[in-house]
């Protein structure tokens, strides 16, 4: 299982009636979706060209979908466009629901496992694996950390034995709020190069390994 770790607290399980949530990574699995027909608009980070409001990633959401929506809601919104298909354990302590069009996952629901997702529940846990969606920077799934680095600022990769070694990545000038990056390198466990002479629990690095990408980018209520 690939180590990494979301490092926003999550407050689903309360919003939601559920247990407490445990710590978070992405699933393992295939590299996101790059078909056309998974892309809801044509977006070019390397132009340095903004997003569509239908495939932005903000700290409101991912594109139609916003946190603190209901479910319902967004069914609403996209009408018969997509197909919502519930995912069992996707990640431990959470399933989820995916928003798949034309057979490529746009993103995905999070919610307590074992607990339906109903129409009347809020949206409190978005993530995305596919690179059509980028922030207003042009950041997506997808892209270097290098690229990432030139325009969010020096990046910090970190993680914590304690917190089952997931890592997660940040950016100097990165804006507060509730989106979040988890990064990835061919071939090694981790995307940072961190001292073998450190001493954990917790390590972080400026380093990581010409590879390194971002797998994931969520946003968290």
């Amino acid at each position: 299982m690939m180590k990494v770790k979301l490092p926003v607290v999550l407050s689903i399980a309360a919003a939601l009636g559920g247990c407490g949530p445990g710590a978070l990574a992405p699933p393992t699995g295939g590299a996101p979706a790059t078909s056309p027909a998974a892309m809801p608009a044509k977006v070019g980070s390397a132009m340095g060209q903004s997003p569509r409001q239908d495939s932005r990633i903000s700290n409101e959401g991912i594109g139609p979908a916003r946190l603190g929506m209901t479910l319902g809601q967004l069914k609403a919104v996209l009408g018969q466009t997509v197909q919502f298909r519930a995912e069992s354990l996707y990640m431990d302590g959470f399933d989820a629901v995916a928003v798949v069009r034309a057979g490529a996952v746009q993103f995905r629901i999070l919610h307590p496992a074992g607990r339906r997702l109903r129409d009347k529940d809020t949206l409190q846990t978005l993530v995305t694996e596919n690179p059509a969606y980028q922030t207003a920077e042009g950041i997506g799934p997808g892209v270097a950390l290098s690229r990432a680095e030139s325009v969010l600022g020096k990046a910090l990769l970190q993680y914590n034995e304690e917190n089952e070694s997931r890592e997660d990545v940040s950016f100097a000038k990165q804006a507060q709020g509730s989106v979040s990056f988890t990064p990835e390198a061919d071939g090694q466990a981790f995307a940072g190069i961190y001292g073998a002479g450190d001493s954990g629990p917790a390590f972080k690095t400026g380093r990581y390994h010409p590879s390194a990408q971002i797998r994931s980018i969520w946003v968290t209520q």
